[in-house]
């Protein structure tokens, strides 16, 4: 049973709105306890359905009574009546009732695929108790060469933050990079005999179980993590690595090192996909240094830090008081180091708190090692879901005015008989709610089942729980929210015809409403060519993403990750591996020019040695082999290669561009230049390269030979140069059995995890097309019935018009005319708000395609096609039918 579980929300908040005040306290009391009471007998997902019954069963007396009233013997005869009218109404007009029904339907179905999707989104961590009291502390920088927001921070910042500042109740930290390598987390419990690899291996202070209390299986939560090499595993991996139970007290091996075994001091539940803190292994970090000194070093930033302070306090307020740190310990340092010059402004760095439920949707720029999603794609998609659903309602109640005088003799004779406006409006809103709900119904059926297909656009899990969650319930008001809200004009404005003029024929038909189903179907245009204008600008980024020159060669590069195991045996691998028909080059590092979880970074500050009083530029600092730059093919623009053997190059450089210009190194090569901790003469200067995505600006890179004696990597690339890849794989597969017999082969190519950086990107881009090829579907349909009635109702006079001397196209032209005009004018509303909103999207990228005009025509072109296709074959229906038909009525 959950320790921290509560009552479902939404129960509690039925209790508040119906139950009167003076009542509620104890009615709350006695509900309470009976949920306790149901935890005690049952799961905890059963009981909260139980309690949801439980709630509704309190009120059942007074809604029976209401609905029995509602439907006495009056009403019921007359609703009765209103939906037997409604469904021969509905059977009678079966093209039109097609249309609205499957214009509704679809709508419903987008809304409710995309609603799961922001449900999902918006429940971050909402599940961890007292989230509104955690934060996530990061800090805003303002460099000579760059500006930014980190989340990493130094090992001592969180202990030193605890002791100065009463307002935190507890803090701790975690370490989500790659400190094995990349690919470096082989796990094997005692008694299994090949390792298992684990993306989600986090390091972490025994605190973080106490900030984030997750639902423990076995062990205690207080005193889990808390002595050294002792180790959580998630409840599915429990039974992964201790298939027989008793996983509490088993010992497992890290990367096969069997002189320093973990113990496992805990197993909690899986950690829900609505966390940004993903993990299956939780690693303590105590008594554990990454080198010697690190704990108390404030120059090297490793650690995400999580505050949970003091209830009542401000955290704006506090925030200020935390940046006492920055002044005392921080810059001191840096200053100290030669990172920042002596005349450097301390209020160039200041600290910020971020709620930890913000942290999925609002971190976007912020640097960190998470995996987080951005409010504005939700917010797009958000509005894409709801104007498709307008594209619905509109296509209804465009063909119900625009079909009003087929229903206006029938509103006369009822007039005539007896009937008041009243009865006419509950009529037509019968209809309405009648078609709603069974739109409604279809798109259930309809989202149920393209759910699979979205859930691999969006690359979610999502599922309808659908009484759990209250879906029925939002199925219910929507169906009677959008029946009442489309059905409301046509009724009012149906049940204003005087049946004097009814019945003499004097009503104007198709005319007086002309404005307004104009202005309807303007909207419905402008929102499929803002959707057209942003369809293609998304398509042509992803495109100038894969065909830009990235400066170095991500073809056919083969990434074989967990080499660790074999230690100082993978330098022999590596030379093995090089001899093999159809690999051109072999390098062992761990840093890559491809921004992936899973992928090492290292950032330094340099500074030119010898030069007084000069302020460090931010770099990258990545350890690699004298074959790197052949392997990725990057291009060297001065000075020379790494040589062999390695020993060669101690205390030599090689650096980018952007290094250079960012020190001002006017002749780089033969300059020394340091991060405090080494000094190296530069001897060589590649060309600028994307080591992270398109999204940021290219920084620094300083290149160094890896001292084989101190680091293990972790890593293989080899890159091929052959069009037979399956006989390549086979012979690493089996050199890689020769080397690491009981570790399992891990590759994959570099292309694969290149496409990985843009994942988000890639989901926006298939679930924008998606959507706007739905809402042009919709917004279609509503144009073919409403282009084939009033093709109905001008057949007459358009075949007065062919017998007078009218050509074919001349009246193609008129029955169309109309269509294009207004795309026109609507085009004049919806460029402006496409290059604004594509403007705002493409922002977020530091290299991105120009907006070009043609992109504009090329949106308004589509439309008019997808416009004169869809209405093209009733015009041409009444433009080439024989006079004789159309007027032998006459």
């Amino acid at each position: 049973m959950s320790q921290h579980a509560l009552p479902p929300r939404r129960a509690l908040r039925i209790l508040q709105w119906f139950v009167r005040g003076e009542y509620l306290e104890e009615i709350e009391g006695d509900m309470e306890e009976i949920f306790q009471n149901l935890l005690e007998e049952m799961p905890e997902k059963a009981a909260r359905r139980k309690y949801n019954w439980e709630v509704v069963r309190l009120f059942r007396p007074a809604l029976v009574k209401h609905v029995s009233e509602l439907l006495s013997k009056t009403h019921g005869i007359m609703i009765r009546n209103n939906l037997k009218i409604a469904w021969r109404s509905m059977a009678k007009q079966k093209g039109y009732t097609a249309i609205k029904l499957g214009s509704f339907a679809l709508g419903v179905a987008a809304c409710l695929l995309v609603a799961l999707y922001l449900q999902h989104e918006l429940r971050y961590d909402r599940q961890i108790p007292d989230h509104e009291r955690i934060y996530r502390a990061a800090f805003h920088f303002q460099l000579p060469d760059m500006e930014g927001v980190s989340a990493f921070h130094s090992a001592p910042f969180a202990a030193r933050a605890q002791e100065d500042f009463p307002e935190i109740e507890q803090v701790g930290r975690v370490n989500i990079s790659t400190i094995h390598g990349a690919g470096g987390n082989n796990l094997k419990a005692e008694g299994m005999e090949v390792s298992l690899y684990e993306e989600r291996v986090v390091y972490a202070d025994p605190e973080i179980l106490q900030l984030f209390q997750p639902r423990v299986i076995e062990g205690n939560i207080r005193k889990a993590l808390a002595a050294p090499n002792t180790l959580v595993l998630t409840e599915s991996r429990a039974r992964k690595y201790f298939p027989r139970g008793n996983a509490l007290g088993g010992v497992i091996y890290l990367n096969g090192n069997k002189e320093q075994p973990w113990t496992v001091s805990a197993v909690v539940e899986d950690v829900p996909s609505h966390s940004h803190l993903q993990y299956d292994v939780l690693l303590t970090q105590v008594e554990r240094e990454l080198w010697p000194g690190e704990q108390d070093a404030w120059d090297s930033n490793n650690y995400h830090t999580y505050l949970k302070l003091a209830e009542g306090t401000d955290p704006d307020v506090f925030v200020q008081k935390l940046n006492r740190l920055i002044d005392e310990y921080m810059i001191p340092t840096w200053k100290q180091a030669g990172y920042v010059a002596e005349d450097f402004p301390n209020e160039a760095i200041r600290y910020q708190l971020m709620p930890v439920a913000d942290i999925h949707l609002h971190a976007s720029g912020i640097q960190d090692a998470m995996v987080h999603s951005d409010v504005r794609r939700v917010r797009v998609f958000g509005f894409i879901a709801v104007f498709i659903l307008l594209l619905a309602c509109v296509n209804f109640v465009n063909l119900a005015t625009a079909r009003s005088a087929n229903r206006a003799k029938e509103v006369g004779l009822r007039k005539t008989l007896g009937s008041v406006r009243r009865q006419l409006i509950g009529q037509f809103l019968t209809e309405s709610v009648l078609l709603s709900t069974l739109g409604v119904v279809l798109g259930v059926i309809i989202a149920s089942l393209a759910l699979p297909f979205f859930n691999v656009t969006t690359g979610r899990q999502l599922v309808f729980h659908w009484w759990a969650d209250g879906w029925w319930l939002v199925c219910l008001g929507t169906a009677l929210v959008l029946g009442v809200l489309s059905g409301l004009y046509p009724a009012m404005y149906l049940s204003t015809f005087r049946p004097i003029q009814v019945l003499k024929g004097n009503l104007t038909t198709g005319v007086r409403r002309a404005g307004l189903r104009n202005g309807l179907v303007g909207f419905q245009f402008v929102t499929a060519m803002v959707l057209i204008f942003g369809t293609v600008v998304i398509n042509r980024q992803m495109s100038f993403i894969h065909n830009t020159d990235l400066g170095f060669n991500k073809d056919q590069v083969l990434m074989i990750q967990g080499v660790t195991p074999m230690g100082e045996s993978v330098y022999v691998f590596q030379e093995e591996l090089a001899k093999t028909p159809g690999i051109q080059s072999v390098s062992v590092t761990d840093y890559l020019p491809i921004r992936h979880q899973e992928i090492k970074r290292n950032g330094n500050f340099f500074y030119h040695v010898g030069v007084q009083d000069e302020e460090g530029a931010q770099s990258q600092f990545w350890q690699v082999d004298e074959n790197y730059l052949e392997t990725f093919g990057l291009k060297l623009v001065e000075g020379k290669d790494f040589s062999a053997p390695y020993t060669a190059n101690a205390n030599q450089a090689i650096i980018n561009e952007a290094l250079v210009k960012n020190l001002q190194l006017e002749n780089p090569i033969g300059e020394v230049i340091t991060n405090g901790r080494d000094t190296l003469e530069v001897i060589g200067v590649v060309a600028n390269f994307h080591y992270n995505s398109l999204k940021e600006e290219v920084h620094g890179v300083c290149l160094v030979v890896n001292p084989r004696t101190w680091d293990r990597s972790s890593m293989v690339v080899a890159k091929a140069n052959t069009d037979n890849l399956p006989l390549v794989l086979a012979d690493v597969e089996t050199l890689w059995r020769e080397y690491a017999p009981q570790e399992p082969l891990r590759y994959s190519f570099m292309e694969e995890e290149f496409d990985a950086m843009y994942e988000e990107v890639e989901q926006t881009q298939g679930l924008v097309s998606s959507l706007s090829l739905l809402a042009i579907l919709i917004a279609c349909m509503g144009l073919l019935g409403l282009s084939a009635y009033i093709a109905e109702q001008r057949a007459k006079e358009m075949t007065i018009r062919k017998v007078l001397g009218a050509t074919v196209a001349g009246i193609f032209q008129r029955l169309t005319w109309n269509y294009l005009k207004i795309m026109l004018i609507s085009a004049m509303l919806a460029f402006p708000l496409g290059w604004w909103l594509m403007k705002q999207w493409l922002a977020d990228f530091e290299y991105s395609i120009p907006l070009s005009w043609w992109i504009y025509g090329l949106a308004a072109l589509l439309t008019a096609a997808i416009i004169l296709i869809t209405v093209s074959r009733q015009a041409l229906s009444v433009a080439l039918a024989n006079p004789s038909q159309t007027l032998r009525s006459e």
